[in-house]
């Protein structure tokens, strides 16, 4: 049986030494000078989705001009959401209407492992577990609550700056939409505005990502130019550092939404093999294409795929080869199956991610297997063993051509450097605070309760 909706005025007249509670606790959170979640901020799994383990959460991101609060603006999104008629994802059979709900991040800054949050007296059909005392998923499109519709740049489960994320939020039962991300604090924290009914949490990506390639001209031409077309924008500040392989010159030119990085000023003969590769801020890169050129003008396609890491919904880790790189040509590749992946502490130079660079990797996974074929569109996947619980980036050696067994002359040795992003181990208080608290204004009266929450507050 569903719970009635109370709004939070009603809450509030029935619940006041709660809604006191709750007060006192935000005032004394004092938002102004740090937003950090630091209150029924842990996730507890509820058996009920998807399975996730317990961690901890202090990254809230919200709108701008609140009822109560406005987000600072490196952690500020926009959002709407309107009703859907949606097939289900994970039904809790409740009678409430289902949303799709749309955000843009506007923090400039690229996120990941987001998770939406009821406040207390909203609730929602496709919860995972709980945050606090809040209903709680994961946005992600893995396990059996693929609610995640739509990702506007890479899919990657990273939440790009600019990019627009579209969610479903099944079975919503409150007063106002799921989209009013209006107050600080999570759940019962946020409980006590008038606009707020819902958060968003997420994790800092970190923001480096590299490649570095081999190729061989395999045009039957001479050519003195190499392009490499990423998507998105990528301004000069933005990049960390280029490898130039002998070409005098290195330039980065926008095209339309996306970014053109070229080297150029050398004869390359037929069949000769050259070493480029960028370093750009980001936790992800995608390239649209790889091109050899002549003055200019493209003479030829080099065989590439974007590789990233993923986890399945039991916490296995893989690489995943994927024929995005369309842009040159659209034809069918054979990628990995003989793969290396080295993990650092610190991520290793640009001028390293080469054969024979000097490089220092805390552990290697090696493996072995016949090439995959990946279609245009498609995916081929490598399972890796779990990595050190240390590492925080990863390097991916691996080779991509049109040959079955690598073994044509197109064939190029890509070194494809990735960020490991973890969740903070951040230390978790109760989240049964604001409970006790209300317990202590009703037992003590005001005064016994702010000395209490003084010494909650003092350690």
């Amino acid at each position: 049986m569903s719970s009635p909706v109370v709004s939070k005025r009603e809450a509030c007249s029935f619940w006041s030494a709660f809604c006191l509670a709750v007060s006192l606790t935000l005032a004394l959170a004092d938002p102004a000078t740090a937003h950090t979640l630091v209150n029924d901020n842990t996730y507890t799994d509820g058996a009920h989705c998807d399975f996730h383990p317990p961690q901890t959460f202090v990254e809230e991101l919200g709108i701008a001009g609140g009822q109560t609060a406005s987000f600072p603006i490196d952690e500020r999104i926009s959002a709407s959401s309107v009703p859907a008629i949606q097939t289900p994802v994970c039904t809790g059979g409740t009678a409430g209407t289902d949303y799709q709900v749309t955000i843009t991040n506007l923090s400039g800054r690229w996120w990941y492992n987001l998770w939406f949050v009821a406040d207390l007296f909203s609730s929602m059909g496709n919860w995972d577990g709980n945050i606090g005392v809040g209903r709680a998923f994961r946005i992600d499109d893995i396990g059996v609550n693929q609610n995640l519709l739509s990702e506007s740049m890479n899919a990657d489960l990273v939440f790009e700056p600019g990019e627009t994320w579209v969610f479903l939020v099944e079975d919503w039962q409150s007063d106002k939409e799921p989209h009013h991300f209006d107050s600080f604090g999570l759940a019962a924290g946020s409980f006590g505005t008038d606009d707020s009914r819902s958060s968003i949490v997420a994790t800092l990506a970190p923001q480096h990502v590299a490649v570095n390639k081999d190729i061989r001209n395999a045009t039957g031409l001479t050519a003195n130019d190499v392009e490499i077309l990423v998507e998105g924008s990528y301004p000069s500040a933005a990049v960390r550092s280029h490898f130039d392989g002998g070409f005098p010159s290195f330039t980065i030119t926008p095209v339309g939404p996306n970014t053109q990085f070229r080297w150029s000023g050398l004869s390359v003969p037929d069949g000769t093999l050259k070493h480029v590769g960028i370093d750009l801020d980001g936790p992800t890169m995608k390239i649209l294409g790889v091109f050899w050129t002549f003055d200019g003008s493209a003479i030829g396609c080099v065989p590439q795929v974007n590789s990233f890491l993923r986890t399945d919904i039991s916490g296995n880790w893989k690489v995943v080869y994927e024929n995005s790189v369309t842009q040159c040509a659209s034809q069918a590749l054979y990628a990995g199956g003989t793969l290396d992946v080295e993990y650092y502490v610190d991520a290793p130079d640009l001028a390293d991610l080469k054969p024979g660079g000097v490089r220092f990797p805390i552990d290697i996974h090696t493996l072995s297997g016949p090439p995959h074929p990946v279609a245009p569109g498609g995916q081929a996947v490598d399972p890796i063993p779990d990595p050190p619980p240390s590492a925080l980036f990863a390097v991916l050696v691996y080779g991509v051509g049109t040959d079955p067994n690598l073994a044509g002359p197109e064939t190029t040795n890509d070194f494809v450097l990735l960020p490991l992003p973890s969740p903070p181990a951040a230390p978790a208080l109760p989240p049964w605070g604001p409970i006790l608290l209300a317990l202590a204004l009703l037992a003590g009266g005001l005064v016994a309760g702010r000395r209490w929450v003084s010494a909650r507050a003092g350690g």
